[in-house]
């Protein structure tokens, strides 16, 4: 038998995802699997909020077994948030915040979601990406309000958790993680930040050869320096760092990294060794970033 996979059963299946988007109760696999943790998490959450109280609950490693399963990829969960990545038109929190913005700042991926030609095809992340560069351009000085800004950094740190969730830089670096990263995921147990790690580090030492891979990897690196809370790996390894040097400086703009690496290159302030092993590998990367910014778009 042929594999249900042509345009007309891929536009049925995509425009019953829409429906379940826009209200969770329809979705009858999330609800079979994860009932119980929407009573005992989500009970007071409607319509497409229930999604994003488990994908909090997700990233608290709360969720039952059932709801989350030991498979990565069988996860109920991050199969949906999956969805979500690939067409804003399934995240109805971002495409509610930021309307206005992508309106304003992406036009043309904009009116892809209103064009029929669209109707029954999905965006493959162009519309999210289009924001999340806007979001983290230095250069470029526009307003976004806060709730847009609030759903933009909540796509970012969900990609940080499982790269597919960045369709468009997992697209330019899959061959890259095949050839380069398999072995290092196996090796530190297929951690979240095992393939965006392994990643980073071949950035830095020049390894990986496909110049729209560099340029992802970059723009990643870039939206990571907005605040320190988008790159986990950091945040953790200098946690206590920022709590006692940076306590009373508010997050975003880049100002907790700043106040790091002020306190770097002072001499009269040591970091903990590990935020400052780190801290340093992060600088170099995010120079690196610059560069290639400067010579392409990120």
């Amino acid at each position: 038998m042929a594999p249900f996979s042509g345009p007309e059963c891929k536009a049925v299946v995509f425009s019953r995802e829409k429906i379940e988007a826009m209200d969770n109760r329809f979705d009858d696999e999330l609800q079979r699997h994860c009932h119980a943790d929407i009573d005992k998490y989500c009970h007071a959450e409607e319509g497409e909020r229930v999604l994003e109280c488990l994908k909090n609950m997700k990233i608290l490693r709360s969720l039952s077994p059932k709801c989350q399963k030991v498979s990565a990829f069988d996860e109920i969960v991050l199969e949906r948030m999956r969805e979500q990545a690939k067409d804003v038109r399934l995240n109805v929190g971002l495409l509610q915040a930021c309307r206005e913005e992508a309106e304003k700042y992406c036009p043309d991926d904009y009116k892809k979601i209103n064009d029929p030609q669209y109707a029954k095809k999905t965006l493959e992340g162009v519309f999210v990406v289009c924001l999340r560069t806007q979001y983290a351009n230095p250069r470029k000085s526009i307003h976004l309000k806060s709730s847009c800004k609030d759903e933009i950094s909540k796509v970012i740190l969900e990609s940080e958790f499982d790269i597919h969730l960045d369709p468009v830089l997992y697209r330019a670096c899959r061959s890259t993680i095949t050839k380069h990263c398999a072995n290092s995921v196996i090796t530190r147990g297929g951690t979240f930040e095992s393939v965006l790690e392994c990643l980073k580090s071949d950035f830095l030492h020049g390894a990986i050869a496909d110049t729209d891979c560099s340029r992802q990897i970059s723009r990643r690196l870039q939206e990571s320096l907005v605040d320190i809370h988008l790159d986990p790996v950091l945040h953790e390894a200098c946690a206590n760092d920022v709590q006692r040097l940076c306590h009373n400086v508010p997050p975003g703009q880049s100002r907790l990294i700043i106040c790091l690496l002020d306190a770097m290159k002072s001499s009269s302030i040591v970091l903990t060794p590990n935020c400052k092993e780190k801290l340093t590998e992060r600088n170099n990367l995010w120079n690196k970033a610059h560069q290639v910014c400067i010579n392409s778009i990120c």
